[in-house]
């Protein structure tokens, strides 16, 4: 057999005819590893990954010293390669024992190289999404997705998002790999209170990465802003969140660090403001439990006993509807009669105008004229009394079925919102209502 003619066939997707080789006793024995790289390859290719690793087994047993440094490393990915996908990809957590999880993707980690054809990357983030998930037993899940991201050079990992069709036949997007490293490390070094490898993570993701997935830039203005804010920075940490909302970011946890800057600066009437905010994003209270705890404790602080017991009624309505159970502290609260018998829906009814009260109370409102409506209708330019103009979103209607017409006098606030086709801060106006 003349030497690389298994580079040929492989060329020419022939894989069969190289496994036909690789069976054959006789044309087996005539093979270089160069010939037995190109057998990895074929078995990798047909997603025989089990054969592949049974291969490389006779493959090692047989190695020959002089084998050049270069072709054993595509050897080594190639093998890792089937790993990953015969073992790492599929691995049941269902058994409870990791043990061999992180066996083999140590072992990947360790005979990986850095290039693109590498798993290396991929094996290192299944772990964190694992760990991330809560589906490793583990003591310290921040400190073990430090260890497994730290194994891997985030410039070697994939820039692009991955594209895929879902079960319900939809096209999907996933963020890059490098982004996910990114994001992932930000997040873990902010819960193992490591504020200054967070704030440097997070500044090297803005700097490098291009584009963002589901506004991870934002989160990683968040965190460092949680950062900041631990540091004793609170004027650093609001502007970072003010660059968040400039860029379109709404998410609750945004207001929720401007609540704690202004409470902790002693602004009782912005923290009301920003804790109504947050109360108001979406209808997902249950992800806010732990905040509601926190308002209820400063407002019974602030002297508004009634408004922290039916926030505190909220907790523990929650806490019950998803069967998480009630700590000692909640079954030390002090009941109101009043608000002791009140469900759920009772509870908001009470509270969402009360939050809609204490929202507006903080804002300086203006009265303008919508000016201009462009042509689909969902955006236009108001004028103020005093000449100035500014850019509307219909959807920042404070009532979805108002909608914009020429002439029309409105009452609305400012925000500073990011103009992305001139990369400039500009204020737009927001909390329109008709009068």
């Amino acid at each position: 057999m003349e030497l690389f003619s298994t580079n040929k066939l492989f060329k020419e997707e022939k894989y069969e005819e190289i496994l036909a080789l690789w069976q054959n006793d006789e044309s087996r024995n005539r093979m270089t590893d160069w010939d037995k790289w190109y057998v990895l390859l074929s078995l990798n290719k047909q997603k025989r990954y089990q054969e592949t690793l049974d291969a490389y087994k006779l493959l090692r047993a047989k190695r020959n010293e002089s084998t050049e440094t270069e072709l054993w490393r595509r050897i080594e990915d190639t093998v890792c390669r089937a790993l990953y996908y015969a073992h790492v990809k599929t691995f049941d957590f269902r058994q409870g024992d990791s043990s061999k999880l992180f066996k083999q993707v140590d072992y990947i980690l360790a005979h990986s190289s850095d290039s693109s054809y590498s798993v290396k990357g991929k094996a290192a983030l299944f772990v964190v999404n694992a760990a991330e998930e809560g589906k490793l037993a583990v003591e310290n899940a921040s400190e073990l997705i430090i260890r497994y991201l730290d194994a891997v050079n985030p410039s070697t990992l994939g820039r692009e998002e991955f594209e895929y069709i879902d079960q319900q036949g939809n096209r999907r997007a996933k963020a890059p790999d490098r982004e996910i490293w990114y994001a992932a490390r930000a997040k873990a070094l902010l819960k193992l209170q490591r504020y200054g490898e967070c704030m440097a993570c997070c500044d090297e993701a803005l700097r490098e990465l291009r584009g963002f997935h589901y506004s991870n830039d934002s989160w990683l203005r968040y965190r460092k802003a949680k950062c900041l804010l631990a540091l004793g920075k609170p004027d650093d940490a609001k502007r970072c969140i003010s660059e968040a909302q400039a860029r379109g970011a709404h998410h609750w946890c945004l207001s929720q660090v401007l609540f704690e800057i202004e409470r902790n600066g002693g602004e009782h009437q912005a923290a009301l403001a920003l804790g109504a905010e947050c109360a108001l994003a979406d209808p997902s209270h249950e992800m806010r439990v732990s905040f509601y705890e926190d308002f209820a404790d400063y407002l019974e602080q602030s002297g508004l006993t009634h408004e922290a017991a039916l926030h505190r009624r909220l907790v523990i309505l929650i806490r019950q509807e998803n069967n998480w159970g009630l700590k000692q502290k909640h079954l030390g609260w002090t009941n109101l009669d009043d608000v002791s018998a009140m469900d759920k829906a009772e509870i908001l009814k009470t509270l969402k105008p009360l939050w809609k009260e204490w929202r507006s109370a903080a804002k300086s409102y203006l009265t303008g004229v919508v000016i201009r409506v462009l042509p689909e209708g969902g955006s236009g330019f108001i004028q103020d009394e005093q000449g100035g103009q500014y850019y509307f979103n219909a959807k920042d209607y404070t009532h979805g079925k108002q909608k914009p017409i020429v002439d029309q006098r409105v009452r609305f606030t400012l925000v500073d919102k990011l103009d992305r086709k001139k990369n400039e801060v500009k204020k737009n106006a927001v909390d329109i209502s008709i009068i």
